[in-house]
């Protein structure tokens, strides 16, 4: 039994991550021309004066856009069905995935059709949002490690050195000091991390995620 949870809980583990890449990847580039082909096309003239709202105009573009990659993420569907043969995971651990997916793809796209709607060519409305995502998901990695090394190194150099007497005895040791961690909130939009939020509710123990999670929050 522990063989085929740990078993189901790898095929849990495999199939969001490499969903996430893929709507990462999807996402920006199925949305960054919404808006900038209009003008290109010379029709957004024509769209505006339509009947229909901004509002409207906005929400359609994102959600036709979007329509292709709600497909693959539905399509996954069977294929996750195997977790529950092996078991390791519950059916709320695979709601909890598929709502990330699915917040996640909804989040990128709307920072690519912001971005079509601000440059008046496709190429660099694409550019811009592949810049924004990468901020957001690798770029916020990178600095909030970064920060966390500072913290580290400075919390090492206020311990201070230890000071003995003539004697040998120890006069002042190193003062002890909590570990220094970057602020959570730099990370609440990456969703890498919330997937990895999502696989520490499915590890019996304190695995591998929690402790990313544990370190992440600093709880």
């Amino acid at each position: 039994p522990n063989a085929s949870a740990q078993t189901g809980q790898g095929i849990f583990a495999a199939r969001p991550v490499l969903e996430m890449v893929i709507v990462t990847v999807l996402a920006p580039s199925f949305t960054a021309g919404a808006v900038s082909l209009e003008r290109e096309k010379q029709t957004i003239d024509l769209l505006i004066t339509t009947p229909i709202s901004s509002l409207s105009i906005v929400l359609g573009k994102l959600f036709s856009a979007l329509v292709y990659l709600f497909l693959v993420i539905v399509a996954s569907v069977p294929l996750t069905a195997l977790v529950f043969v092996y078991g390791g995971a519950g059916p709320e651990d695979l709601v909890k995935g598929y709502v990330v997916l699915l917040v996640t793809a909804f989040g990128l796209g709307s920072v690519g059709v912001f971005c079509s709607s601000l440059a008046r060519r496709t190429q660099p409305a694409t550019v811009i949002t592949y810049a924004l995502v990468l901020l957001v998901t690798f770029g916020t990695g990178l600095v909030w490690v970064f920060w966390g090394s500072l913290g580290n190194q400075s919390s090492i150099i206020a311990q201070g050195p230890v000071l003995t007497g003539p004697d040998g005895n120890v006069v002042q040791g190193p003062a002890a000091t909590r570990p220094q961690y970057p602020p959570e909130a730099l990370l609440w939009l990456n969703p890498f991390v919330s997937i990895a939020d999502v696989f520490c509710g499915t590890e019996t123990g304190f695995g591998g995620t929690c402790s990313i999670i544990a370190t992440v929050t600093g709880r």
